[in-house]
């Protein structure tokens, strides 16, 4: 396997379920043209299937970048072994539909911010993908407490950096969830954590 390939593999693990055309857009980004990139990422996606390192699921889903059907992937036990490396024992499954349409929607989010490279002013952009994207803080009462954005993003340019933390929402969640989620984004604001890093808050 070469490193493009264990990139794959990885992405697939970040994001649990990912097309092919999201994966084109993360992935293989230094071809000549589209119609390059996308015929080196079906060998490639291929090739990994019939090593059965990752597989197809039978249900397809349409999203912002992926089209109408793309062809969504996950990770099959073996491949799931590879990048853990911790020898445990790995099942797949069918997702919900609700939780596959989140999955693809965040991955839609990651490709249209590492698509910000190629505007000439911005000199990099970092993505942080759940759980690299959580942050750990001490609660007012001090007790350990979790803040789980789906992603953090940081814009680079030659005078500012621009970080987010990144919620997706397709509109599924009810009023008090997004209460309670508000919520503790003040109270990681008030902890002062964030602060402390990079001296402001997103």
């Amino acid at each position: 396997m070469v490193d493009r390939d264990h990139q794959v593999l990885r992405t697939i693990a970040e994001h649990r379920f990912v097309t092919s055309i999201q994966l084109q857009h993360l992935i293989f980004t230094t071809h000549n043209s589209d119609a390059s990139a996308a015929r080196t990422t079906r060998r490639v996606l291929s090739r990994l299937e019939r090593w059965s390192l990752i597989r197809q699921l039978d249900r397809r889903v349409g999203g912002a970048i992926g089209g109408s059907s793309p062809r969504v992937w996950q990770l099959a036990p073996a491949g799931a072994r590879l990048v853990a490396h911790d020898g445990a024992t790995y099942r797949v499954s069918e997702p919900s539909l609700r939780f596959l349409r989140h999955c693809l929607a965040v991955a839609d989010v990651h490709v249209l911010l590492q698509q910000h490279r190629a505007i000439e002013a911005i000199e990099d952009v970092k993505v942080e993908v759940e759980p690299q994207s959580w942050r750990r803080f001490t609660g007012l009462g001090g007790e350990p407490r979790w803040l789980q954005p789906d992603l953090a993003g940081t814009v680079l340019t030659a005078d500012y950096e621009d970080r987010w933390f990144i919620e997706v929402d397709l509109g599924t969640e009810s009023l008090p969830v997004l209460l309670r989620k508000c919520g503790h984004y003040a109270d990681y604001r008030a902890s002062g954590q964030e602060q402390d890093r990079h001296a402001s808050f997103l």
